[in-house]
């Protein structure tokens, strides 16, 4: 029995964790067909590409809330209609290519910026359309020297482009398994030494013991008593049994050498006797009382220590069934203290509603409660529940809920919100995926109620050039002055190779100082270009608000 109280101790708080799920045949994975169809076009060598769109359409509320900014944010949304941002990610050879660009397009006019990376073993290339049939390179060597770094340096860090990465992490593995086994054999004389040392406490087993408040019954229970004399024997007899540990000692010197002001193990184990040696009060022990089941499984535990004033700390850890399903387990967890009249408390309440191991749906609710002078400071509680889904046709899915809710209050206002939200992913008869969100938001700020909603979506496709992405969001907030927001992006695949027949390469190794100065100038050039033609297409409301000041 007293073994199970060990492990107890040490990860108590692991038992707040949700339980895994087990099944006979592996979950559906939300997502993990996207994953799949894109991992395969970039393995094989095409190139993936997203393209972000956004919109903004404000309403009557804005000038209200925004004042002289509500014709910029509704010219802004104007613009973004006009507006695409794009990125891209590509397997060469020997190394990947990455893209970057930004277009905006008003009437017979457009006006964009690109940057495509190909970064290699050797170094990095780097082209743009603003400087067509150019290419700048330059070797990593370069570039490291270019921060400071000296040759023995450059040679260390360049060294890992030749390390064989799994091989090290095989290696590693194998060595953390073998510094685990070693760590453990040194720790388990220091584990007696602790079991020991509690076999001899105070203790008080129970047998069937009865419903006691808010502690259920259980079929054992073991109350054990720590007092601070108790506590400095068990730190005398650990410091004794280091300070005759020749494997320890030896890798303790070394390190308590390297501290600013070094020690050695024996004097620090002389310090930790001292220490214990003034540890001799008994009138405030610590009670701890542990429940468990017949299988000697953990049922609660009820820590409590006076003060000399009367008052108390308080720390409870209850885990039962839950009554409407027994699939459901409860956890209730209380850390506290106590005034000596037991009339006010400041401190923790939180209890927690989880899924067993065998459950196939997932549930999780909290509800925490955070406490001072008696009164309740913030409310809050989460709900995240999802189960399997099988359609009439056998396509898998996942079906999911999600809430939050919290209220914070003081002596002059009470802040609250609730979020809450509905989620459907699952296959598609094509072979791809298709998910939905939607949800809502109720911001209340004293008597002034703020509602929002939004909405998500997204499809995966096969078609003839590759796989096919599209997700777009939705987001409303009309009391804030905002009809609508929205995200929306195109994910796809293209098969890329740059022609290089007409480009001229200027490599930095080997670049005169006139040639990088004219390759800086035509590059700002084209920027400049770029961003007084974009300032001539956008709306003028917008470009008058960003502008300057006169002076």
């Amino acid at each position: 029995m007293l073994k199970k109280l060990i492990p107890l101790f040490a990860f108590m708080l692991l038992l707040l964790l949700p339980a895994a799920k087990a099944e006979d045949a592996a979950p559906y994975v939300p997502g993990s067909k996207t994953q799949a169809l894109f991992s395969q076009a970039y393995a094989q060598g095409d190139m993936v590409l997203m393209d972000m769109y956004y919109s903004l359409k404000t309403n009557e509320n804005a000038a209200r809330i925004f004042g002289e900014d509500a014709a910029a944010m509704s010219a802004l949304g104007e613009a973004l209609e006009n507006a695409v941002f794009t990125v891209g990610l590509g397997k060469t050879e020997d190394g990947v290519r990455a893209l970057l660009a930004a277009g905006y397009v008003s009437g017979d006019e457009q006006a964009g910026l690109d940057l495509l990376a190909e970064i290699t073993h050797d170094g990095v290339a780097i082209m743009s359309g603003a400087i067509p049939n150019e290419r700048f390179t330059a070797k990593w060597e370069t570039l490291l020297a270019l921060t400071g770094a000296d040759d023995a340096q450059i040679a260390q860090i360049l060294s890992l482009r030749d390390v064989d990465w799994n091989a090290a992490i095989t290696l590693l593995a194998a060595q953390s398994a073998a510094l685990f086994d070693a760590a453990a054999q040194i720790a388990a004389p220091y584990g007696e030494t602790i079991l020991s040392h509690l076999a001899a406490l105070p203790m008080d087993v129970r047998t069937d013991v009865p419903e006691e408040g808010d502690f259920p019954a259980t079929a054992t229970e073991v109350g054990i008593m720590v007092t601070q004399k108790a506590l400095g024997d068990l730190a005398a007899a650990l410091a004794d049994q280091l300070e005759q540990d020749a494997t320890l000692c030896v890798l303790l010197n070394a390190v308590l050498a390297q501290i600013d002001e070094p020690v050695t193990t024996a004097q620090l184990c002389q310090s930790i006797r001292e220490t214990a040696a003034g540890m001799t009060d008994e009138t405030m022990p610590l009670y701890l009382y542990i429940g468990m089941d017949e299988n000697e499984d953990f049922v609660y535990l009820n820590a409590v220590r006076e003060d000399t004033a009367g008052g108390a700390a308080v720390f409870n850890i209850v885990s039962t069934p839950y009554a409407e399903d027994e699939s459901l387990t409860v956890f209730t967890i209380d850390l506290l203290t106590l005034t000596p009249d037991a009339d006010a408390m400041d401190g923790l309440s939180m209890a927690m509603l989880t899924s067993d191991t065998q459950s196939k749906d997932v549930v999780l609710q909290l509800y925490m409660n955070f406490i001072a002078d008696g009164e309740s400071l913030l409310d809050m509680e989460l709900y995240l529940g999802s189960s399997p889904i099988i359609s009439e046709e056998g396509l898998r899915g996942v079906g999911g809920q999600y809430a939050m809710a919290f209220a914070a209050q003081d002596d002059e206002s009470l802040l609250s919100a609730m979020i809450s939200a509905d989620v459907v992913q699952s296959e598609t008869a094509a072979g791809g995926e298709e998910s939905a969100v939607v949800g809502a938001v109720e911001i209340a700020m004293d008597d002034q109620q703020i509602p929002m909603a939004f909405e998500a979506y997204s499809l995966t496709e096969t078609g003839e050039d590759g796989p096919m992405a599209s997700l777009s969001s939705f987001y409303s907030a009309p009391a804030l002055g905002v009809e609508e927001y929205m995200e929306s992006c195109s994910i796809y695949t293209a098969q890329y190779s740059p022609d290089l027949s007409t480009v001229t390469d200027l490599a930095l190794e080997t670049a005169s100082q006139e040639e990088l100065s004219a390759l800086a100038n035509r590059a700002i050039t084209a920027i400049e270009e770029t961003l007084t033609r974009l300032s001539e297409m956008l709306p003028p409301e917008l470009m008058k608000r960003a502008a300057p000041p006169a002076a």
